[in-house]
Protein backbone atom coordinates (compact mmCIF):
# COMPACT_ATOMS: atom_id res chain seq x y z
CA UNK A 1 0.00 0.00 0.00
CA UNK A 2 1.27 3.03 -0.89
CA UNK A 3 2.11 6.28 1.20
CA UNK A 4 0.47 8.71 -1.81
CA UNK A 5 -2.64 9.72 -2.36
CA UNK A 6 -3.01 8.37 -6.02
CA UNK A 7 -6.07 9.62 -7.61
CA UNK A 8 -7.09 8.96 -10.99
CA UNK A 9 -9.57 10.78 -12.86
CA UNK A 10 -11.51 10.16 -16.24
CA UNK A 11 -11.57 12.49 -19.13
CA UNK A 12 -15.63 13.03 -18.96
CA UNK A 13 -16.98 16.61 -19.33
CA UNK A 14 -18.02 15.80 -15.97
CA UNK A 15 -15.16 13.80 -14.67
CA UNK A 16 -15.18 11.41 -11.94
CA UNK A 17 -12.30 10.42 -9.55
CA UNK A 18 -11.26 7.54 -7.61
CA UNK A 19 -8.37 7.86 -4.86
CA UNK A 20 -6.10 4.59 -4.62
CA UNK A 21 -3.93 4.97 -1.67
CA UNK A 22 -5.06 1.93 -0.57
CA UNK A 23 -4.65 0.13 -3.71
CA UNK A 24 -1.64 1.50 -5.25
CA UNK A 25 1.63 -0.73 -4.78
CA UNK A 26 5.04 0.06 -5.92
CA UNK A 27 4.84 3.57 -6.94
CA UNK A 28 8.10 5.07 -8.49
CA UNK A 29 8.47 8.18 -10.51
CA UNK A 30 10.92 10.39 -12.74
CA UNK A 31 12.12 13.82 -13.46
CA UNK A 32 14.02 15.23 -16.30
CA UNK A 33 15.77 18.26 -17.42
CA UNK A 34 14.26 19.25 -20.27
CA UNK A 35 10.75 17.94 -19.91
CA UNK A 36 10.08 17.93 -15.90
CA UNK A 37 7.97 15.15 -14.47
CA UNK A 38 8.19 12.57 -17.37
CA UNK A 39 6.95 9.33 -16.16
CA UNK A 40 5.69 7.48 -13.53
CA UNK A 41 4.88 3.39 -12.69
CA UNK A 42 2.55 1.41 -10.20
CA UNK A 43 0.34 -1.92 -10.04
CA UNK A 44 -2.92 -2.72 -8.66
CA UNK A 45 -3.58 -6.26 -7.49
CA UNK A 46 -6.97 -6.84 -9.23
CA UNK A 47 -8.45 -9.48 -11.59
CA UNK A 48 -7.21 -9.58 -14.78
CA UNK A 49 -9.80 -10.45 -17.02
CA UNK A 50 -10.84 -6.72 -17.39
CA UNK A 51 -9.85 -4.16 -16.17
CA UNK A 52 -11.23 -1.80 -13.04
CA UNK A 53 -13.55 1.26 -14.28
CA UNK A 54 -10.92 3.22 -13.02
CA UNK A 55 -7.83 1.99 -15.17
CA UNK A 56 -8.25 2.86 -18.71
CA UNK A 57 -5.75 4.93 -21.48
CA UNK A 58 -5.17 8.69 -21.16
CA UNK A 59 -7.00 8.87 -17.29
CA UNK A 60 -5.34 11.63 -15.67
CA UNK A 61 -3.16 11.09 -12.88
CA UNK A 62 -2.15 12.40 -9.70
CA UNK A 63 0.72 11.88 -7.07
CA UNK A 64 -0.30 13.85 -3.23
CA UNK A 65 1.51 13.56 0.42
CA UNK A 66 1.05 16.07 3.22
CA UNK A 67 2.54 19.32 1.11
CA UNK A 68 0.12 18.57 -2.17
CA UNK A 69 0.71 17.16 -5.60
CA UNK A 70 4.08 16.20 -6.27
CA UNK A 71 3.25 14.30 -9.65
CA UNK A 72 0.36 14.41 -12.57
CA UNK A 73 0.23 13.18 -16.23
CA UNK A 74 -1.63 10.58 -17.49
CA UNK A 75 -2.02 6.90 -18.05
CA UNK A 76 -0.13 5.60 -20.85
CA UNK A 77 -0.07 1.84 -20.60
CA UNK A 78 -1.90 -0.92 -19.02
CA UNK A 79 -0.41 -4.36 -18.83
CA UNK A 80 -2.03 -7.49 -16.92
CA UNK A 81 0.01 -10.11 -14.87
CA UNK A 82 0.13 -11.93 -11.64
CA UNK A 83 3.02 -12.97 -9.02
CA UNK A 84 2.79 -14.60 -5.44
CA UNK A 85 0.29 -11.55 -4.02
CA UNK A 86 -1.92 -12.63 -7.11
CA UNK A 87 -3.25 -11.08 -10.44
CA UNK A 88 -2.48 -7.26 -11.15
CA UNK A 89 -2.70 -4.59 -13.50
CA UNK A 90 1.07 -2.71 -14.09
CA UNK A 91 -0.04 0.78 -14.72
CA UNK A 92 2.39 3.14 -16.76
CA UNK A 93 2.19 6.75 -16.07
CA UNK A 94 3.91 9.65 -18.23
CA UNK A 95 3.84 13.34 -17.15
CA UNK A 96 2.38 16.49 -18.17
CA UNK A 97 6.09 17.08 -19.65
CA UNK A 98 5.63 14.94 -22.49
CA UNK A 99 2.51 16.35 -23.25
CA UNK A 100 4.77 19.12 -25.21
CA UNK A 101 5.89 16.35 -27.85
CA UNK A 102 1.88 15.50 -28.73
CA UNK A 103 1.15 18.03 -31.24
CA UNK A 104 3.24 19.21 -34.40
CA UNK A 105 2.85 22.79 -35.71
CA UNK A 106 3.67 22.25 -39.28
CA UNK A 107 4.49 25.87 -39.88
CA UNK A 108 5.50 28.10 -37.51
CA UNK A 109 7.16 31.60 -38.94
CA UNK A 110 9.47 32.84 -36.65
CA UNK A 111 11.11 35.77 -38.37
CA UNK A 112 11.23 38.88 -36.51
CA UNK A 113 10.07 37.17 -33.42
CA UNK A 114 10.93 37.17 -29.47
CA UNK A 115 12.34 33.48 -28.34
CA UNK A 116 9.65 34.02 -25.09
CA UNK A 117 6.89 34.63 -27.56
CA UNK A 118 7.19 31.97 -29.98
CA UNK A 119 7.82 29.47 -26.71
CA UNK A 120 4.70 30.77 -25.24
CA UNK A 121 2.80 30.51 -28.32
CA UNK A 122 3.90 26.97 -29.23
CA UNK A 123 2.51 26.18 -25.16
CA UNK A 124 -0.70 27.90 -25.42
CA UNK A 125 -1.45 26.63 -29.29
CA UNK A 126 -0.30 22.84 -29.03
CA UNK A 127 -1.01 22.19 -25.46
CA UNK A 128 -4.47 21.25 -23.58
CA UNK A 129 -3.37 20.60 -20.05
CA UNK A 130 -0.78 23.53 -19.18
CA UNK A 131 -2.55 25.74 -16.62
CA UNK A 132 0.09 28.16 -15.81
CA UNK A 133 2.90 29.57 -17.83
CA UNK A 134 5.95 31.05 -16.25
CA UNK A 135 8.07 32.69 -18.69
CA UNK A 136 11.38 34.00 -16.41
CA UNK A 137 14.03 34.82 -19.28
CA UNK A 138 14.73 37.50 -21.39
CA UNK A 139 14.33 37.28 -25.03
CA UNK A 140 16.27 37.24 -27.72
CA UNK A 141 14.88 38.92 -31.18
CA UNK A 142 15.41 36.50 -34.51
CA UNK A 143 16.25 38.05 -37.30
CA UNK A 144 14.12 38.97 -40.38
CA UNK A 145 14.15 35.96 -43.09
CA UNK A 146 14.85 33.08 -41.07
CA UNK A 147 13.26 29.88 -42.09
CA UNK A 148 10.25 28.85 -40.94
CA UNK A 149 10.02 26.01 -38.54
CA UNK A 150 8.33 22.93 -39.86
CA UNK A 151 7.31 19.65 -38.56
CA UNK A 152 8.06 20.33 -35.06
CA UNK A 153 6.34 19.72 -31.68
CA UNK A 154 6.66 22.29 -29.11
CA UNK A 155 9.15 20.20 -27.37
CA UNK A 156 11.44 20.63 -30.32
CA UNK A 157 10.31 24.26 -31.15
CA UNK A 158 11.30 25.40 -27.44
CA UNK A 159 14.73 23.68 -28.01
CA UNK A 160 15.87 25.63 -31.12
CA UNK A 161 14.22 29.03 -28.85
CA UNK A 162 17.01 27.57 -26.36
CA UNK A 163 19.92 27.80 -28.58
CA UNK A 164 19.73 31.91 -28.63
CA UNK A 165 19.57 31.78 -25.02
CA UNK A 166 18.86 34.82 -23.36
CA UNK A 167 20.37 38.64 -24.14
CA UNK A 168 23.10 38.03 -21.32
CA UNK A 169 24.05 34.87 -23.34
CA UNK A 170 22.71 32.17 -20.41
CA UNK A 171 21.96 29.22 -21.22
CA UNK A 172 18.11 28.08 -20.92
CA UNK A 173 16.18 25.43 -19.68
CA UNK A 174 12.24 24.16 -19.51
CA UNK A 175 10.36 22.18 -17.05
CA UNK A 176 6.88 21.10 -16.47
CA UNK A 177 5.85 20.15 -13.09
CA UNK A 178 2.35 20.39 -10.94
CA UNK A 179 1.87 23.31 -8.46
CA UNK A 180 1.02 21.56 -4.96
CA UNK A 181 -2.96 22.68 -5.79
CA UNK A 182 -2.80 20.53 -8.90
CA UNK A 183 -2.35 23.25 -11.70
CA UNK A 184 0.01 22.54 -14.29
CA UNK A 185 2.97 24.63 -14.76
CA UNK A 186 5.54 25.58 -17.76
CA UNK A 187 8.21 26.98 -16.84
CA UNK A 188 11.20 28.86 -19.24
CA UNK A 189 14.04 30.14 -17.32
CA UNK A 190 17.49 30.72 -16.98
CA UNK A 191 19.67 28.02 -16.43
CA UNK A 192 19.79 28.82 -12.64
CA UNK A 193 23.31 30.04 -10.77
CA UNK A 194 22.30 29.75 -7.22
CA UNK A 195 21.74 26.78 -4.89
CA UNK A 196 18.31 24.73 -5.25
CA UNK A 197 19.03 21.67 -2.92
CA UNK A 198 21.97 21.02 -0.40
CA UNK A 199 22.83 17.78 0.69
CA UNK A 200 25.79 16.41 2.76
CA UNK A 201 28.01 13.55 -0.11
CA UNK A 202 28.53 11.80 2.88
CA UNK A 203 25.16 10.67 3.76
CA UNK A 204 24.74 9.36 0.41
CA UNK A 205 24.49 5.39 -0.06
CA UNK A 206 26.18 5.34 -3.06
CA UNK A 207 28.37 8.33 -5.09
CA UNK A 208 31.20 8.17 -7.90
CA UNK A 209 31.44 11.71 -9.84
CA UNK A 210 34.34 14.00 -11.22
CA UNK A 211 35.32 15.35 -14.63
CA UNK A 212 34.85 14.87 -18.12
CA UNK A 213 36.64 16.79 -20.48
CA UNK A 214 35.05 15.43 -23.58
CA UNK A 215 31.92 18.05 -23.31
CA UNK A 216 34.02 20.90 -22.78
CA UNK A 217 34.97 23.15 -25.56
CA UNK A 218 37.02 26.75 -25.87
CA UNK A 219 35.88 27.48 -29.42
CA UNK A 220 32.44 27.06 -31.26
CA UNK A 221 31.92 27.11 -34.86
CA UNK A 222 28.34 27.58 -36.26
CA UNK A 223 27.52 27.03 -39.61
CA UNK A 224 24.84 28.25 -41.34
CA UNK A 225 22.71 30.37 -44.41
CA UNK A 226 22.77 26.63 -46.11
CA UNK A 227 25.97 25.80 -45.39
CA UNK A 228 27.20 28.98 -47.42
CA UNK A 229 28.71 30.58 -44.59
CA UNK A 230 30.14 30.05 -40.56
CA UNK A 231 31.09 31.83 -37.91
CA UNK A 232 33.45 31.28 -34.87
CA UNK A 233 33.93 32.38 -31.44
CA UNK A 234 36.77 32.04 -29.19
CA UNK A 235 37.62 31.78 -25.29
CA UNK A 236 41.55 32.72 -25.92
CA UNK A 237 41.81 32.76 -22.19
CA UNK A 238 41.10 28.56 -21.56
CA UNK A 239 42.89 28.41 -25.17
CA UNK A 240 46.05 29.76 -23.82
CA UNK A 241 48.34 28.79 -21.44
CA UNK A 242 47.80 27.70 -17.51
CA UNK A 243 46.64 27.88 -14.70
CA UNK A 244 43.74 29.80 -16.66
CA UNK A 245 43.98 28.13 -20.06
CA UNK A 246 44.09 24.44 -21.12
CA UNK A 247 46.83 24.88 -23.39
CA UNK A 248 45.14 23.99 -26.34
CA UNK A 249 41.94 24.73 -28.76
CA UNK A 250 38.84 22.25 -28.50
CA UNK A 251 35.97 23.42 -30.58
CA UNK A 252 32.58 22.08 -31.29
CA UNK A 253 30.58 22.58 -34.40
CA UNK A 254 26.70 23.59 -34.91
CA UNK A 255 24.81 23.47 -38.00
CA UNK A 256 21.57 25.98 -38.42
CA UNK A 257 20.96 26.11 -42.24
CA UNK A 258 17.93 27.77 -41.56
CA UNK A 259 19.41 31.10 -40.35
CA UNK A 260 19.26 33.21 -43.34
CA UNK A 261 22.53 35.38 -45.30
CA UNK A 262 22.04 38.56 -44.17
CA UNK A 263 23.14 41.15 -41.44
CA UNK A 264 20.13 39.78 -39.39
CA UNK A 265 21.50 36.23 -40.03
CA UNK A 266 24.45 37.08 -39.23
CA UNK A 267 23.70 37.92 -35.81
CA UNK A 268 21.70 35.36 -34.52
CA UNK A 269 24.60 32.72 -35.98
CA UNK A 270 26.72 34.39 -33.69
CA UNK A 271 24.62 34.95 -31.06
CA UNK A 272 23.78 30.86 -30.99
CA UNK A 273 27.91 30.39 -31.42
CA UNK A 274 27.95 32.79 -28.05
CA UNK A 275 25.75 31.12 -25.57
CA UNK A 276 26.73 27.63 -26.47
CA UNK A 277 30.44 28.64 -25.76
CA UNK A 278 29.63 30.24 -22.38
CA UNK A 279 27.98 26.70 -21.38
CA UNK A 280 30.70 24.69 -23.32
CA UNK A 281 33.84 26.10 -21.88
CA UNK A 282 32.66 25.76 -17.85
CA UNK A 283 33.93 22.47 -16.03
CA UNK A 284 30.73 21.09 -14.49
CA UNK A 285 30.66 17.65 -12.09
CA UNK A 286 30.33 14.48 -14.04
CA UNK A 287 28.94 12.17 -11.55
CA UNK A 288 27.89 8.86 -12.56
CA UNK A 289 26.00 7.60 -9.96
CA UNK A 290 24.37 9.69 -6.57
CA UNK A 291 21.99 7.28 -4.53
CA UNK A 292 20.14 8.65 -1.81
CA UNK A 293 17.77 6.90 1.25
CA UNK A 294 15.99 8.78 3.82
CA UNK A 295 18.93 9.36 6.00
CA UNK A 296 19.92 12.12 3.52
CA UNK A 297 19.21 15.31 4.46
CA UNK A 298 17.82 18.02 1.65
CA UNK A 299 17.34 21.40 2.35
CA UNK A 300 16.14 24.07 -0.26
CA UNK A 301 17.47 27.13 -0.45
CA UNK A 302 15.25 28.48 2.35
CA UNK A 303 16.89 26.19 4.63
CA UNK A 304 13.62 23.63 4.97
CA UNK A 305 13.37 19.90 4.53
CA UNK A 306 12.92 18.33 1.65
CA UNK A 307 11.54 14.35 1.00
CA UNK A 308 13.34 12.58 -1.05
CA UNK A 309 10.61 12.37 -3.61
CA UNK A 310 9.66 15.72 -3.89
CA UNK A 311 13.35 16.46 -5.30
CA UNK A 312 13.16 17.61 -8.77
CA UNK A 313 15.40 17.70 -12.14
CA UNK A 314 16.03 21.56 -13.39
CA UNK A 315 17.93 22.75 -9.78
CA UNK A 316 21.60 23.04 -8.44
CA UNK A 317 22.50 20.47 -6.07
CA UNK A 318 25.63 21.59 -3.82
CA UNK A 319 27.10 18.93 -1.86
CA UNK A 320 28.17 21.16 1.60
CA UNK A 321 30.86 18.90 3.02
CA UNK A 322 32.92 18.85 -0.07
CA UNK A 323 36.03 21.47 -0.85
CA UNK A 324 35.41 23.89 -3.74
CA UNK A 325 38.66 24.16 -5.57
CA UNK A 326 38.07 27.65 -6.93
CA UNK A 327 39.84 31.15 -5.29
CA UNK A 328 36.14 31.08 -3.85
CA UNK A 329 37.43 28.53 -1.23
CA UNK A 330 35.20 26.03 0.80
CA UNK A 331 32.07 27.98 0.01
CA UNK A 332 32.72 28.39 -3.35
CA UNK A 333 29.93 27.12 -6.19
CA UNK A 334 32.06 24.94 -8.49
CA UNK A 335 31.97 22.10 -10.29
CA UNK A 336 33.75 19.62 -8.06
CA UNK A 337 30.91 20.71 -5.27
CA UNK A 338 27.46 20.97 -7.19
CA UNK A 339 26.09 19.93 -10.64
CA UNK A 340 22.94 20.58 -12.02
CA UNK A 341 20.54 18.29 -11.52
CA UNK A 342 19.11 16.89 -15.02
CA UNK A 343 17.45 13.15 -13.90
CA UNK A 344 15.98 11.82 -11.01
CA UNK A 345 14.37 8.16 -10.50
CA UNK A 346 12.25 7.73 -7.10
CA UNK A 347 11.10 4.38 -5.96
CA UNK A 348 9.19 4.16 -2.94
CA UNK A 349 9.01 0.38 -2.26
CA UNK A 350 12.95 0.79 -1.80
CA UNK A 351 12.93 4.43 -0.21
CA UNK A 352 15.67 5.46 -2.97
CA UNK A 353 16.22 8.41 -4.91
CA UNK A 354 18.35 8.38 -7.56
CA UNK A 355 19.94 11.51 -9.35
CA UNK A 356 21.58 11.93 -12.77
CA UNK A 357 23.49 15.10 -12.70
CA UNK A 358 24.32 16.84 -15.89
CA UNK A 359 27.06 15.58 -17.48
CA UNK A 360 24.96 12.36 -18.34
CA UNK A 361 22.16 14.01 -19.24
CA UNK A 362 19.98 13.04 -22.01
CA UNK A 363 17.83 14.45 -24.73
CA UNK A 364 14.03 15.14 -24.40
CA UNK A 365 13.87 12.68 -27.14
CA UNK A 366 15.93 10.09 -25.16
CA UNK A 367 14.14 10.37 -22.52
CA UNK A 368 10.73 9.83 -24.20
CA UNK A 369 12.03 6.97 -26.30
CA UNK A 370 13.39 5.35 -22.61
CA UNK A 371 10.24 5.86 -21.11
CA UNK A 372 7.65 4.37 -23.61
CA UNK A 373 10.68 1.18 -23.99
CA UNK A 374 9.71 0.73 -19.84
CA UNK A 375 6.11 1.14 -20.41
CA UNK A 376 5.95 -1.41 -23.45
CA UNK A 377 4.97 -4.78 -20.91
CA UNK A 378 7.73 -3.95 -17.86
CA UNK A 379 6.85 -3.14 -14.12
CA UNK A 380 9.43 -3.67 -11.72
CA UNK A 381 8.21 -3.38 -7.69
CA UNK A 382 11.82 -2.29 -6.96
CA UNK A 383 13.20 -0.78 -10.27
CA UNK A 384 13.58 2.39 -11.96
CA UNK A 385 12.76 3.87 -15.07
Amino acid sequence: MSAFDVTITDNQASPVSWNLKHEVVGWSHTTAIPGGGLSASFKVYAPTFIPPLYLRQFYNVTAAYERGIFWAGRIESLNSSQDREGEYWAVGCVGWGVHLDDQIDVSEDVSSTATNTVVANAVTNFTQKIDVQTISTTSWTLGAGITALKMMTPAQIIAQMMAFGDTSNNAQQWHVYPQDDGDIEFTFEDRPAATGYTARASQFEHKQFGSIGSRLANRVIVQYANATKTVTVNDTTLQGAGPAGWGFIKAIKLIYNEIPDSAAGDADALQIATVALALAGVERMAAKSLVARNNVDFRNSDGHDVPLHRIRSGKILELEDLMGRSTGGSNALTFDRSCLIVGTTYDEDTQTLSITPESYALTIEQQIARIYQVLDGRHTTGGSL
